[in-house]
């Protein structure tokens, strides 16, 4: 975990991510998230570093659905690694929702391209799970950096930088 100050974040890109998708990036677990994708009409040209911002998004039983994960504190059987590494000592659905909306770390985005051009076989791709379309692309991310505080800030669709005016009063 590192510290950030103000000031820096306002030299980097953000991308929302929704919970609990962004827990899996920065996770010291097997199951590190290494990729992110999305459902876009463009492809961004921005590579370098990029803040990870989490949504403000959450729905319980997506999340529930999407992981096969059991209500009662993420308990499932394929993510007891997972469990035991999760950032900001994440244990429960409460905890997971009390970072939505904030600012959590920093990632290197080495590359992005179309889904159809990824081999699923690819470390960190098998877990995808699901064909794509023309349309979905894949980000390649690397190198971590979990922020020691969240930080309060509104996020916004595809890639943005930040504003001064995203931030919540308490910061």
């Amino acid at each position: 975990m590192c510290k950030i100050k103000m000031t820096e974040l306002f030299k980097y890109p953000a991308l929302s991510l929704r919970a609990p998708w962004w827990m899996f990036i920065f996770c010291n677990s097997i199951y590190r998230k290494n990729f992110e994708n999305r459902h876009w009409k463009y492809m961004p040209k921005y590579r370098g570093k990029l803040l990870i911002h989490v949504s403000s998004w959450f729905d319980l039983e997506e999340v529930h659905d999407d992981f096969g994960i059991v209500e009662d504190g993420l308990e499932a059987e394929q993510y007891k690694d997972v469990i035991t590494n999760m950032p900001y000592g994440i244990k429960t659905y409460a905890d997971l929702r009390k970072y939505c909306g904030h600012i959590v770390g920093l990632v290197d985005l080495v590359n992005i391209e179309k889904a159809v051009d990824v081999e699923c076989s690819r470390s960190g791709y098998e877990w995808i799970g699901r064909p794509f379309g023309e349309k979905h692309i894949v980000f390649s991310i690397k190198d971590p950096v979990l922020f020691d505080r969240p930080i309060p800030c509104k996020g916004r669709l595809g890639i943005f930088y930040l504003k001064k005016e995203l931030f919540n009063e308490q910061n």
